[in-house]
């Protein structure tokens, strides 16, 4: 074996344990992002299930807002009946020829 047959075969090595570090490093790298895909998922999984949820209790809500939306309505349609009977009373009540 000469200086040549040496050379070669060092940087043979040397080239292996380039790419074997290289090698190392893009496992790391991988290992990293496979983690953060998992973590992605977890986390799209999470809001599904919490739009899922929040859909389920708007459902309730809408029709809680609706019944109390009609109440309002009722509620607010009797005053103005009762105002407007008032105001036919009180004329009535006052006109010259109504009360005493």
């Amino acid at each position: 074996m000469d200086d040549e047959d040496v050379q070669y075969y060092h940087d043979q090595i040397d080239h292996f344990e380039q790419g074997s570090t290289t090698l190392t490093q893009l496992i790391k790298q991988l290992v990293v992002i496979k983690s953060t895909l998992r973590t992605f998922n977890e986390t799209l999984t999470e809001v599904d299930y919490n739009e899922k949820k929040i859909r389920e209790g708007l459902g309730p809500l809408q029709a809680y807002v609706n019944t109390f939306g009609a109440q309002i309505e009722n509620a607010t349609h009797l005053l103005s009946l009762k105002i407007t009977l008032e105001d036919h009373i009180a004329r009535a009540l006052n006109h010259p020829f109504g009360g005493q």
